[in-house]
């Protein structure tokens, strides 16, 4: 231990036994100790807890394996078990894996994908619109709504189109394959070609 006209140096290991503490600030504010089971940094003041740095990575002990990881002007990076499975990027975030919302552990026979469940014997739906306000149907914003539906005798699936405009189904963006217009014709294609579809006294071929 040597001092200095600004303050102290120690040199070498600054051994603490467990809950004593590293106090600083004047109302000892910002705390660092171990209590015997688990290791603390306690923040008690009115202000943040800030952590400044270019890139902060979290790791776990004893390995290079990577938990979290915070880089400056980039991504934030969430890890499981050594693998990346979160990423935020310049136009929003990137999920590698299944994303499960409702459900602990997402699981599926083959390949990645979204896991959605709600309430049992309740509704469970993904809504896709343009509105910034919310998903509401009179805004007049377009909002589809993919559904499913459980009760009492069975469970059911729902496609809903809330805008009165031709759903359809298409190949490349350009060749349909089926077309359903509200309060009109459903429409079913062959390569492009319409071969069947309904009217007001039933269904026919065109």
């Amino acid at each position: 231990f040597q001092t200095h006209p600004d303050g102290a140096e120690v040199v070498g290991h600054l051994l603490m036994g467990d809950n004593k503490k590293i106090k600083l600030g004047d109302s000892s504010d910002l705390q660092l100790f171990h209590d015997g089971s688990d290791s603390w940094i306690r923040d008690t003041g009115t202000g943040r807890l800030n952590i400044d740095g270019s890139q902060i990575q979290l790791r776990k002990h004893g390995s290079s394996e990577v938990m979290a990881n915070f880089i400056a002007d980039g991504a934030v990076e969430l890890y499981e078990n050594g693998g990346k499975r979160f990423e935020t990027t310049a136009s929003g975030a990137s999920v590698s894996g299944s994303l499960g919302i409702g459900i602990t552990t997402p699981t599926f026979d083959s390949g990645k994908g979204l896991h959605v469940r709600g309430t049992t014997g309740g509704q469970t739906r993904i809504h896709i619109t343009t509105s910034s306000s919310g998903d509401t149907a009179t805004d007049g914003f377009d909002l589809v709504g993919l559904g499913a539906e459980s009760g009492s005798s069975g469970g059911m699936f729902n496609f809903i189109q809330h805008e009165e405009k031709e759903v359809k189904f298409t190949f490349g963006g350009t060749e349909k394959m089926i077309s359903m217009t509200p309060n009109g014709a459903a429409e079913l294609y062959f390569d492009n070609s319409k071969k069947l579809e309904t009217w007001t006294s039933g269904a026919r071929i065109p």
